[in-house]
């Protein structure tokens, strides 16, 4: 089994991967496109992608690659985002005056940051800050990713846990073509992600969730993307607790207020 992901051996969408799936090969890309577009083409068996974080909301970017591919959806994990100062080995605390990471992980550690003082380096991914220092094609004396990026790169963890919320949690769903998708599903499935496209008119967006209601259907997430070449018109992505059928149900008395598609249905994660 192998799984395409965005990011560098050793990234948190890496550590989600032996996570969901232990026995699977993670197959890093440079972008989220690559790694969709692999799994699509069936070179790698799947494709996890994060959707969701506690502090920075929707990954906006991953709903869209999904929702215009054939892929479905098919899994669900949750990742506890612990940010560690990692170095060289034998760099000691007192000698890191500067510091290298993703823009998003910086964010996340501001107090460790202006509590040592250090200068901030951006890169293009957390675990490849931690490569780009071992190996010098970063400068900078230090990196802040996750304790997997140390174990990968053979670095050292100098202080660990330096995020500033501890309850730092990235949501991923995993999806893959059909016939795969029905094999890596699991256990019955209890919730299911489905894209709107709704007629431009007073009432659509209200018919349509009603249609979930009626039913007893929960909404977890609703998400609006703008339609790309149709000015000031959106697509709606809906996170419901049920199974596909429930929602097809529902969707077929939809009407003239729209259609629905159903991009899968998975497990979900523990909390």
């Amino acid at each position: 089994m192998r799984v395409s992901y965005q990011g560098e051996p050793g990234a948190f969408s890496d550590e989600a991967i032996r996570q969901l799936i232990p026995h699977a090969e993670s197959v890093g890309f440079p972008t989220f496109d690559e790694a969709v577009e692999t799994a699509a083409a069936g070179a790698v068996d799947a494709v996890l992608l994060p959707v969701e974080n506690t502090i920075y909301g929707s990954v906006v970017r991953s709903y869209d690659l999904i929702g215009e591919s054939a892929l479905t959806l098919c899994g669900e994990t949750i990742v506890h985002v612990r940010q560690c100062l990692i170095a060289p080995p034998g760099r000691e605390l007192i000698s890191v005056r500067s510091v290298a990471s993703h823009p998003v992980a910086i964010e996340q550690c501001r107090r460790a940051i202006a509590q040592h003082g250090w200068q901030v380096v951006q890169a293009l991914d957390t675990a490849g800050s931690v490569r780009g220092v071992l190996d010098g094609s970063i400068a900078a004396d230090a990196a802040i990713a996750g304790p997997l990026a140390a174990e990968r790169y053979g670095a050292e963890v100098l202080l660990a846990d330096i995020q500033d919320d501890p309850g730092n949690y990235t949501r991923f769903l995993l999806a893959a073509r059909d016939a795969v998708a029905q094999a890596l599903a699991g256990l019955p499935p209890d919730r299911t992600v489905v894209r709107l496209e709704l007629t431009n008119r007073r009432g659509s967006l209200h018919a349509a969730l009603g249609l979930f209601a009626e039913r007893g259907i929960n909404l977890r997430m609703l998400l609006s993307r703008p339609i790309p070449a149709q000015p000031w018109r959106y697509r709606f992505y809906l996170e419901v607790d049920t199974d596909a059928e429930a929602v097809r149900e529902a969707l077929a008395a939809l009407g003239d207020h729209g259609t629905g598609r159903v991009l899968g249905s998975y497990r979900g994660a523990e909390r």
